[in-house]
């Protein structure tokens, strides 16, 4: 945690995470049945039909751009996405900068289907998995879709997990927007 959003910080926080292991045990259940004992969510937004409008939201998870840029700051060095690699998150909670960080458990990439799933590591306020994916059904229309499961992972989120659902609600509310705009200015 820190009081200023400091990108050396947040660098040397992800130089960390590489040892890391993961803070929950159900590594990819994003994909299947969420597990027992978690939150979970699955929400999506419509973003439009076609090709043109699932390659921009393709490429707008490619970019972490459903991430709001005015509260959450992500670092992920590799370029392309990749299955093992870390991502360090900043967000802005209560006048703090709070660092989280996850590792890409798998990426999902058809004809139809573009996205991946993170996985909580030790060094994050929650424990579980969140899945960004946008899909294309066979009407045409394009999807933009978040799967998650989460709960505490520090007694102090335990305390304020209430504050910490709203967030999370928040930040998919944002991500969605974000998703709209990035959709609609490829148009």
């Amino acid at each position: 945690m820190t009081t200023k959003k400091s990108p050396s910080k947040l660098i040397s926080f992800h130089q960390k995470l590489a040892d890391k292991a993961f803070s929950y045990s159900f590594i990819g259940e994003t994909q299947g049945d969420l597990p027992a004992g978690f939150d979970g969510d699955d929400r999506r937004v419509y973003l439009g039909e076609g090709q043109v409008v699932f390659e921009a939201a393709k490429t707008a998870i490619q970019t972490w751009a459903m991430f709001p840029k005015s509260w959450t700051t992500v670092y992920y060095p590799f370029g392309e996405i990749a299955i093992g690699k870390e991502v360090a998150v900043a967000i802005r909670l209560l006048g703090c900068w709070w660092h989280c960080g996850s590792r890409i458990v798998y990426i999902l990439d058809t004809d139809d289907r573009y996205g991946f799933a993170y996985g909580t590591l030790t060094r994050h306020l929650e424990k579980g998995e969140e899945l960004f994916v946008v899909e294309r059904e066979a009407d045409g229309k394009v999807y933009f879709r978040i799967r998650a499961f989460s709960k505490p992972n520090y007694w102090y989120v335990q305390v304020a997990y209430p504050f910490a659902r709203l967030m999370q609600r928040r930040f998919v509310r944002h991500a969605f927007k974000a998703m709209l705009k990035q959709t609609r200015t490829a148009l």
